[in-house]
């Protein structure tokens, strides 16, 4: 086992329709999906796996294992969380220049491509899209290294010494354990930046033109398209678009989009950590700029990529708790999908992107695998399981798009009868399933046991 992986295949018995395998013995009547072919990937990240990958004879035993437990997509990594990339690129550094495990000039993807499409397997590659650096002095190339400014700027309550709390404004690189945010800022210890940026969408548009234009891939996933939290980006630069977006001043910032209690004694929603918010007058209209900036990008990145390769699929890969992701500015529901929330306005839906792809991979990322599991623990709603997750994802999009649903594997270490109820839990319930991530079918020795619920 070399790593581990940050998350939190074409048998002789199917063929290849369109990147996507039909499984005879499995069709739509069993499914709750959409109703088109079923879909299987596996997830491989780079540096969890970086003893598998740095050779081609690694890459093509991968690939052999897929085949043989009917896996009929793998997912490549191809841009880490410091904004580099695993083969020779005009736009990003090459991972040789930050980490000496991979080979200087080494070209993963075009070698993936190969292995995978001799195999009859899919190739579909997920670059981060809105992380672009890491603490450590070997990331001397870095975007944000040469471009301090794009970093997201978070807005948090910083303790004053004597019992009270001042509000602050600080890039998300300064942002330290004793301050109080609003709700959680997930950055898996990188740099994330502002998603509102011309220049930053423009780059990562650039990143996936070239894989599409380069590399006879099936598919590019987004992942982390998106912002970290609720707290981000109260930028200089996000004020001003943000303001133009409204046609006003905003006399208050950033309190009136909400204010943060760090003790949650006045706040009109409980968070994290026994903190809380309390909505401002524009709150609505914030998250929707916010998630506007998103479909943007989405949008954007996938008409480039299309331009260059029509044939290409274009997928994003989301959280599955709906209710709660407008924390981090993304609407991936169907535009025709009102969401009832007291902080969506009215016209939220227009940001909606499920539309704009041609799957959508959410990630059910709970332990427990049934909705009845989920209320006999208490949870606060029958999406925090798998069951419930795949459902609400179905529920939102409105079936304008195939959906896939994600499991973590690591949630079912020592456990692997209920790893396998999680995945025939997704085969039913959406259009297929993502595991995530390879490492962990290495590490526990269940190629075996994902053969067996696939059948």
């Amino acid at each position: 086992m070399s790593g581990t992986a940050e998350r939190p295949g074409c048998g002789p018995e199917g063929r290849i329709v369109g990147g996507v395998q039909e499984h005879p013995g499995h069709g739509a009547e069993e499914r709750t999906g959409s109703g088109g072919p079923e879909r299987r990937l596996l997830w491989c990240e780079l540096y969890a796996n970086r003893e598998r990958i740095v050779t081609r004879e690694g890459v093509a035993a991968i690939l052999d294992r897929c085949r043989e437990v009917g896996i009929d997509t793998f997912v490549l990594h191809v841009k880490d969380l410091a904004g580099y990339v695993p083969y020779p690129s005009r736009v990003a550094p090459h991972m040789s220049e930050a980490y000496d495990w991979f080979p200087p000039g080494y070209d993963l993807v075009q070698v993936a491509v190969e292995e995978a499409h001799r195999r009859g397997i899919a190739l579909h590659v997920a670059p981060d899209v809105m992380v672009e650096g890491r603490p450590g002095p070997q990331y001397t190339k870095s975007l944000v290294r040469r471009m301090p400014y794009i970093q997201c700027h978070v807005y948090a309550k910083r303790p004053t010494g004597d019992g009270s709390f001042e509000p602050v404004i600080v890039p998300i690189s300064e942002v330290t354990p004793e301050m109080v945010t609003a709700g959680n800022i997930d950055v898996f210890d990188a740099v994330f930046v502002n998603p509102a940026l011309p220049e930053v969408q423009a780059y990562e548009i650039r990143i996936c033109e070239e894989l599409a234009a380069r590399y006879d891939i099936d598919g590019i996933i987004l992942d982390r398209c998106r912002y970290p939290g609720l707290s981000a980006d109260f930028s200089d630069y996000s004020r001003r678009a943000f303001e133009a977006y409204i046609g006003r001043p905003v006399d208050r910032w950033p309190e009136d989009i909400f204010e943060i209690d760090p003790h949650g004694e006045t706040a009109a929603v409980r968070l994290a950590r026994g903190s809380g918010i309390t909505p401002g007058p524009l709150f609505q209209s914030w998250l929707k700029w916010r998630a506007e900036n998103i479909r943007r990008m989405v949008a954007a990145c996938r008409e480039a990529v299309k331009a260059v390769n029509p044939q290409v699929e274009f997928a994003v890969y989301t959280g599955s708790w709906y209710p709660i992701y407008y924390f981090l500015g993304v609407n991936w529901a169907s535009q025709n999908y009102r969401p009832d929330g007291f902080w969506a306005a009215p016209d939220y839906n227009e940001t909606g992107f499920a539309e704009l792809l041609d799957y959508l991979c959410t990630g059910c990322y709970y332990p427990e695998v049934t909705v009845m599991e989920a209320r006999a623990k208490g949870s606060p709603a029958d999406w925090y399981s798998v069951e419930g997750a795949a459902r609400i994802s179905r529920e939102v999009t409105l079936g304008a798009v195939p959906v896939v649903g994600g499991l973590f594997v690591k949630q079912y270490e020592g456990d692997l009868p209920r790893f396998q109820e999680a995945i025939r839990t997704c085969r039913r319930e959406t259009d297929g399933v993502m595991i995530f991530d390879l490492c962990y079918l290495e590490e526990y020795g269940w190629w075996e046991g994902v053969k067996e619920a696939l059948q």
